[in-house]
């Protein structure tokens, strides 16, 4: 197996040091480097999860006012908050809208 790769300097064995080679080849990333982005949410997840979470705050309260969901399920789940419920569920409906 071969790789092959280059160095972002070019390296002249016979004038420097390792320690100085290393130095100049961290200084060279340093400065090539863009500055880091702090991550942002777009406006358009914003957008969409706003949409949603409306929407599913309303059909969770029209479900949990509708007399004939009051009855005891016969199979047990875990009991959430209606808010906790309309979060996670308009962050995944968002979050799928973009992996198209």
């Amino acid at each position: 197996m071969q790789a092959n790769w280059q160095l972002p300097v070019a390296m002249d064995f016979s004038a420097s040091t390792p320690a100085q080679t290393t130095a100049h080849v961290e200084s060279v990333h340093a400065r090539d480097a863009p500055p880091p982005k702090k991550f942002k949410v777009g406006f358009d997840y914003r957008l969409i999860y706003g949409v949603c979470f409306c929407l599913f705050l309303w059909i969770g309260l029209m479900h949990r006012i509708n007399p004939l969901q009051w009855r005891r399920p016969t199979v047990p789940r875990e009991h959430r908050s209606l808010l906790s419920e309309v979060r996670a569920e308009a962050h995944h409906c968002a979050t799928m809208s973009f992996q198209g």
